[in-house]
């Protein structure tokens, strides 16, 4: 692999933004061309600087005869936007490997391909476990095609993992085996997140960083927490980092649990100041690549279980065996937060250190150098791939993604626009 193009929306702070981050510069210590193709020039301002100094970065925009602000305000819709066919043959000429990161963006590399009319290796990222779920769905014609699409991406071959229960979840929905199909960790640089000098730890803080959305119920959950311990005398500080759609929820429940003075809701951060926000934790709660990052600079990481309805958890990451950590439905015994906490609380300063030495160790498991040996051999067994023959009707796929958003206000089966909160038995 000599030159490889990324496939993403928008460059906010996040986990997948993170590790574009580093994956573009992994790939150009290792002598890798990137070009990585937006949907939208917002974004943090810091990451995408950051990007430019290992990528070249390419807007849609840039490929479509639509002024670039109206991709600004057609949000989703943007990765529908007419493209002038020549530029994207330029684009792909060079191109050696296409990743896309999620449904949008899958369907952007196959619209690339056939209008290039080429087969590449194109391949896939896992990245939530329910990302691809379609077969549980609401049917409906834009989820079908979306199926369609992904189906035409080789299971073994070409579909990449990052922790082994999302092979079962997409094993079971697609009635195939992905057992054999690339697993990587999510490649997380330890060069730039040193061990924390134990001094700084404050005993009462308990720090998030993360999107504060449906899915990660850690939030809310951890608020319940809070209010039990503060009655049995242990009174935590909370500091909250993030911003998303449910922070007004997260705002009323912090009143309505009477924490107004220990939960410090700090909206979004750069990255650049990840470390400094975590340093003083006594511990971490979350999910995604912030926990291990967490882990990493020597904070005990306390596991948020996506789409959790309660305040339990699986424990720590470095109590946790394999990859996978934070998904629902992992064969792992629950406990409440309370009692986590408690417990680090309770440690002498020896017991403590020993604790924060093996969260980071644990940390070594998601090196960023992992992830690039097994990508660059998932790249030399992945199969080209090629656009189907027919279009996709897309007045008819505008109008069932709408209509699709629509009816998940209501009761039903999940939609698409919900796959992340999927029930699982």
């Amino acid at each position: 692999m000599k030159n490889l193009l990324l496939i993403y929306g928008v460059m906010n702070l996040g986990g997948i933004e993170t590790l574009i981050v580093r994956m573009a510069k992994a790939w150009h210590d290792r002598g890798v061309a990137v070009t990585v193709l937006l949907l939208s020039r917002k974004g943090d301002p810091g990451l995408l600087a950051e990007l430019s100094k290992y990528s070249r970065v390419v807007y849609l925009s840039e490929l479509s005869p639509c002024p670039s602000s109206l991709f600004e305000r057609l949000s989703l819709f943007g990765w529908f936007s007419p493209l002038f066919r020549h530029r994207v043959s330029e684009l792909l000429n060079a191109i050696d490997h296409i990743h896309f990161f999620d449904s949008f963006s899958m369907l952007m590399g196959f619209r690339l391909l056939k209008l290039a009319r080429v087969r590449k290796k194109m391949t896939g990222g896992v990245y939530h476990q329910n990302e691809y779920s379609y077969p549980r769905l609401r049917k409906t014609y834009f989820s079908s095609r979306f199926f369609e699409l992904f189906s035409r991406v080789p299971a073994e071959k070409n579909v990449v993992f990052f922790n082994e229960i999302s092979k079962r979840t997409l094993g079971s929905d697609y009635q195939k085996s992905f057992e054999d199909a690339p697993l990587l960790p999510i490649g997380i640089d330890l060069s730039k997140l040193e061990m924390r000098p134990l001094k700084d730890v404050d005993r009462t803080k308990v720090v998030s960083i993360g999107r504060i959305t449906s899915f990660k119920t850690y939030n809310l959950e951890f608020l319940k927490t809070m209010a039990g311990l503060k009655q049995k005398g242990l009174a935590l500080h909370y500091d909250v980092y993030g911003d998303g759609e449910q922070l007004p929820l997260l705002k009323s429940k912090v009143r309505e649990y009477g924490l107004a003075d220990a939960v410090h809701l700090h909206g979004s951060i750069p990255y650049s100041k990840f470390v400094d926000a975590v340093r003083p934790g006594l511990v971490f709660i979350g999910s995604g690549t912030a926990l291990i990052e967490a882990a990493a600079c020597g904070v005990p990481a306390l596991i948020g279980i996506e789409s959790q309805e309660d305040d339990r958890t699986y424990g720590f990451l470095h109590e946790m065996p394999g990859l996978s950590y934070h998904e629902k439905g992992l064969p792992v015994q629950t406990r409440p937060y309370g009692e986590c906490v408690e417990w680090l609380a309770s440690l002498d300063e020896e017991q403590y250190a020993d604790i924060c030495g093996r969260s980071r160790e644990k940390a070594f498991e998601f090196s960023i150098d992992i992830f690039v040996n097994r990508f660059l051999q998932a790249d030399r067994e992945a199969e080209l791939v090629s656009a189907p023959s027919s279009g996709f009707g897309l007045p008819r796929f505008l109008a069932s993604m709408i209509l699709d958003r629509a009816l998940d206000r209501h009761r039903g089966k999940t939609g698409f626009w919900k796959r992340y909160d999927l029930v699982r038995n």
